[in-house]
């Protein structure tokens, strides 16, 4: 359960069942990316999970016939952090992505940039994982 104030200035995080079992609470991440980006996303919110992070992304959180931009907008005001996976798609004007972090700003959210490049080791391609 998660305690908000009607505001829009930045709110602490209260977890009641992590606060009864003494573990800190996990500290939420929205992550926006494009859908072109989703095999990065997926890796970044793996590597979060694994890193106690508790991620919040709208491909599996988001339920058939609900309104997505409230939900969207839900998930990223319940966010503590929202990583932004910066690509070409993701910055096109007019982006979902561009609308997500300008929803986030105005809430004055805390903002990791991420780049989702491509480099090349060998003959394969590897996706990097860069937070700045």
């Amino acid at each position: 359960m998660i305690a908000r104030q009607a505001s829009h200035e930045p709110h602490e995080m209260t977890d009641a069942p992590a606060q009864q079992s003494g573990q800190p609470p996990k500290a939420r991440v929205f992550i926006s990316y494009s859908r072109k980006d989703i095999t990065f996303a997926d890796r970044l919110d793996t590597a979060l999970k694994s890193r106690g992070f508790e991620p919040l992304i709208d491909r599996t959180d988001i339920y058939a016939f609900e309104e997505w931009w409230t939900r969207v907008e839900d998930l990223i005001t319940r966010a503590d952090t929202v990583v932004f996976v910066l690509s070409p798609d993701a910055v096109r004007p007019g982006s979902v992505s561009l609308k997500e972090v300008e929803f986030a700003a105005s809430l004055n959210k805390r903002f990791a940039p991420s780049g989702a490049g491509q480099r090349r080791t060998g003959s394969a391609r590897e996706a990097e994982f860069h937070i700045f």
